[in-house]
């Protein structure tokens, strides 16, 4: 906040670097000055971070608006994808610092939502995906599935299991059933839609767990 006297470190951005150009609420657009930005650095939204300097409160507050600046300047979708995606294996995935960008983006614009839905579900479980309809919601779970028996996700993410209550819908209990049936499957993937059912109460799925449980042939980890 104070005159560049050569003491910016590489993470440091000077007021006057962010400033020109315009910036829009609805049909509105608006120019902004130095100081309507040291104004904006006073409110809530920012804590201190030692002398002339704040940063984001939480970290939150810039992962929602980082993805609310690209869709409210309809950024291409191309150009997002760039952004926040890199090639991990061969393939593009969302950058691990980046994933709760892209879950909100994914949220506010369905070919961002289109694309991680093949490319990286799991980002898609820290999204509003619970407000979506039921056939986003079955996509996202096939997708996962079908990763995960294709050993190219873990389950070994706490926070994830927690999350996946979200991908509740009407017809969950045949979309899971078949997995969890099936003792040809890998145990990874039977024991991913078990936690599913379980997250989602499938009760409609309850005799047949039991039967899974009972089943002294069964792998140990199903």
């Amino acid at each position: 906040l104070d005159l560049d006297i050569g003491d910016l470190s590489e993470s440091d951005l000077r007021l006057s670097d962010l400033t020109g150009g315009k910036e829009k609420v609805g049909n509105d657009s608006f120019e902004f000055s130095e100081n309507d930005l040291s104004e904006v650095c006073q409110t809530g939204l920012f804590s201190g971070r030692g002398r002339s300097r704040v940063g984001f409160a939480h970290q939150t507050y810039a992962e929602f608006l980082a993805a609310r600046y690209l869709f409210v300047h309809e950024f291409p979708r191309e150009e997002i994808l760039r952004l926040i995606q890199s090639q991990r294996d061969g393939e593009n995935m969302v950058v691990p610092q980046l994933a709760e960008v892209g879950a909100w983006l994914a949220g506010m614009r369905e070919d961002i939502f289109d694309e991680l839905v093949k490319s990286d579900p799991q980002v898609l479980l820290g999204s509003d995906i619970a407000k979506g309809d039921n056939e986003a919601r079955k996509r996202l779970l096939q997708s996962l599935l079908g990763l995960f028996e294709a050993k190219k996700l873990r389950d070994d993410d706490l926070r994830r299991w927690l999350q996946y209550g979200k991908l509740e819908h009407p017809a969950i209990a045949d979309q899971l059933r078949p997995y969890i049936r099936d003792h040809n499957k890998h145990f990874l993937v039977r024991r991913v839609a078990i936690d599913v059912a379980e997250a989602c109460r499938v009760r409609e799925l309850q005799d047949l767990l039991a039967d899974v449980a009972l089943d002294r042939d069964e792998a140990l980890h199903t």
